[in-house]
């Protein structure tokens, strides 16, 4: 059987360009889409997992905390927040408090 393993995935440059053409944007929209977008690259988290995760789930400053309520295909546990998402997450929950919500 023929797989078309690794050809589904961005190269290095690729990302790279992907991420610096959505931070030319401004806006609230494209800063939501840029903390979406970091957050799914660098936890490795599934669509329906992020969409369902809130305030309460964050342990710590350091930790996602997936419950079988929010995983997807078992995958139940904590996901580790680094340094670069931690500092995303406190710039975009000022921006959001600026804007009221």
């Amino acid at each position: 059987m023929k797989t078309c393993a690794g050809q589904n995935y961005m190269t290095p440059e690729e990302e790279s360009r992907l991420f610096r053409t959505v931070k030319k944007f401004s806006g609230f929209i494209a800063e939501r889409d840029y903390v979406i977008m970091k957050t799914l690259r660098l936890t490795g988290l599934r669509r329906q997992e992020l969409v369902r995760l809130n305030c309460g789930d964050v342990r710590e400053k350091t930790w996602l905390v997936l419950d079988k309520a929010k995983a997807c295909k078992g995958s139940v546990g904590e996901v580790y927040i680094c340094g670069e998402l931690r500092e995303i997450f406190t710039k975009f929950t000022a921006l959001k408090r600026r804007n009221g919500e």
